[in-house]
């Protein structure tokens, strides 16, 4: 059920904690901010009935997975599209796997959603995801956005290396990898017609 609060994470940032730069894609119907030294990775698979943009920062941990469908059923579960590659391989990102040693899920939870959220981005439903991760001795906090308008949906992945991932303290969590996240989600701009 969704609530009137946009959580920090989605929140449009007024202070840049990282250096960001805008991209777009017209075939995905997306804008969004970049970290500055994150790259594309990878090539998109012409005729996917998913397409997706794949990019990479320097650290392994670091990823920015934007899947995208032009059928989705409205009222059909969202959730199938997270679901799916959790019990394959664990993980919410397929990506993310071929890390060594693989990333291993530390916690997982499903947010409440914000009607004020969807408002603002012109959509008709939103799931999110937070979580974290390890691989070795690297750690990091994942967030994922799902929306959908009409026949289109987009799943926003997020993983960022961080050092606190596993920390109690969730004010420290907020004001370092909420607000770090927030630089890329708060841009997020998706043609919706």
């Amino acid at each position: 059920m969704a609530n009137e609060n946009v959580p920090l994470w989605l929140s449009c940032s007024s202070s840049a904690v990282s250096a960001t730069k805008k991209i777009a894609d017209k075939e995905l119907r997306y804008k969004i901010n970049l970290f500055t030294g994150w790259k594309k990775y990878g090539k998109r698979v012409p005729g996917s009935s998913f397409p997706e943009d794949v990019y990479r920062g320097e650290h392994p941990m670091e990823w920015l997975i934007i899947s995208y469908m032009d059928s989705a059923i409205p009222g059909h579960n969202m959730a199938n599209w997270v679901e799916f590659p959790l019990s394959i391989v664990g993980f919410p990102a397929f990506q993310m796997v071929e890390i060594d040693p693989a990333p291993v899920l530390k916690n997982w939870q499903r947010g409440t959603g914000s009607s004020l959220y969807l408002l603002q981005s012109s959509c008709d439903e939103m799931l999110t995801y937070t979580g974290s991760a390890v691989s070795g001795n690297d750690k990091a906090r994942l967030f994922m956005l799902l929306l959908r308008k009409q026949n289109f949906a987009w799943k926003i992945f997020l993983s960022i290396h961080s050092s606190r991932a596993d920390n109690q303290n969730e004010l420290l969590v907020m004001r370092e990898d909420h607000m770090i996240a927030s630089q890329v989600f708060g841009s997020l701009k998706l043609k919706t017609s």
